[in-house]
Order: C-alpha cells, then sequence, then structure tokens
C-alpha cells in the first residue's frame, strides 16, 4: 500500500506544481503519504485506537494491527519505585504539521503530582512535539532544588524518539540537534527513557491537546 500511495501523492504534487505553480516540500509529501497509508490501514482494521498522529510518529505501527480484543484493553499508570520520581510527556499536533503543544506531569513514588506543564511550540511536526516535550521536562527537573541521587524516569508513547535517545547515531539529520539537546540536559542525571501506551500517559496528552487550545 506503501508503493501505490506515494506513486498517487508524487502524481497528484506533480499536476499541482504543473498547473497551479505550487507544489508540497519533501517533508510535507511524506507526511501526506503517510495519512494516505493511515487512511487505508484505519479502513482495514477500523478497531485500532491509533490515531494519524500516533501513526505519523510510529509508522510501522501497522505492520502488526492489535486485534479488536487487544484495542480494548486498558493499561495504567505506574507509580515509580521509592527513590525515584516520573515524568510522563507527550506532544500533540494538529494534523501531520501544524500547530503543536507539549505537555508532562511529574509525581512522585505515591501518586503525587509534583509538577506540570502545557505549552505551545508554535509549528511543528508530531516527532519534534515529543522531543520537545521531553526536552522541557529534562530543564525542569534540572531547575529544582533536590536529591541528586533521586532517579527520574520519564515515559514516552513515540517508539522512535526512544530509539533515538538510546541509540542517538541512528536519528535523522533533522531529528539530530534536538536529540543531542535532549541528551545534553539529562547527561548529569541518573535517568531512564521508557516507551510506554498512550493509555498510561494520558494525562500528559490532555496537557499537550491544550497547549494547542493555548495558542
Amino acid at each position: 500500500m506503501l508503493f501505490f500511495a506515494t506513486l498517487w501523492s508524487l502524481w497528484l504534487n506533480r499536476n499541482e506544481l504543473l498547473f497551479h505553480g505550487k507544489g508540497l516540500n519533501v517533508a510535507q509529501l511524506s507526511d501526506i503519504v503517510l495519512i494516505r497509508v493511515d487512511w487505508w490501514a484505519r479502513a482495514k482494521w477500523p478497531h485500532s485506537p491509533m490515531s494519524v498522529e500516533d501513526f505519523l510518529r510510529n509508522p510501522d505501527y501497522w505492520c502488526r494491527p492489535l486485534s479488536e480484543k487487544d484495542a480494548r484493553v486498558k493499561e495504567v499508570w505506574l507509580a515509580p519505585p521509592v527513590g525515584a520520581v516520573k515524568f510522563n510527556t507527550d506532544g500533540a499536533v494538529k494534523g501531520g504539521f501544524g500547530i503543536a503543544g507539549i505537555g508532562g506531569v511529574l509525581r512522585d513514588a505515591t501518586g503525587k503530582v509534583v509538577f506540570e506543564f502545557s505549552k505551545s511550540i508554535g509549528v511543528a511536526d508530531p516527532t519534534s512535539a515529543e522531543l520537545m516535550a521531553i526536552k522541557e521536562a529534562l530543564i525542569t527537573f534540572n531547575s529544582f532544588d533536590r536529591d541528586k541521587e533521586i532517579i527520574l524516569q520519564v515515559e514516552c508513547d513515540c517508539s522512535n524518539v526512544v530509539s533515538w535517545l538510546r541509540q542517538p547515531s541512528l536519528s535523522p539529520i533533522a531529528f539530530k540537534d534536538l536529540v543531542a539537546q535532549c541528551l545534553g540536559l539529562a547527561r548529569n542525571l541518573k535517568w531512564e527513557l521508557l516507551l510506554v501506551n498512550r493509555e498510561m500517559i494520558r494525562h500528559a496528552y490532555r496537557l499537550a491537546k491544550t497547549g494547542i487550545e493555548g495558542e
């Protein structure tokens, strides 16, 4: 399906250039292709809980679609162990590239909310929004007067971002600066980066959506 979505998108973009003198850049064209694949996959697997934003961040998701039964399974937030705190982060974008917001909530081992943020970041793609949410969380945590031995757990639902922060050499050129900035902020921290289902960070997602509305 990706092959046909790519051909169709290139053909339409070519017509726009020929007859209207305007077209999409490579990044925009790539997002349009993924959105068309997502529409097809959503028609085939209507019970999947994944949004278009999720798919743009994790295009390999549809390789293993959820069954209707799996889609109904709810995951719950888990408190960090004693001696650690947990920052849930998320980003939200209008469409594949548009007005974006970031959100984060920090909780201690008892589940008590210590801090939260909700901000607009202007125009961005979903992956950049995810990275900027983690960056904001790290900036915030570094600003606290705290025990230097405390462990920070950061939870994110974007598999690409988690992979790149664990192995920076894998990150695409377009995201290398943001990845480097996050790792620089985390250099002197005892921290863990965890990949989770969106259901486990739903409060952070709501904060990110609120950030969009605050634009």
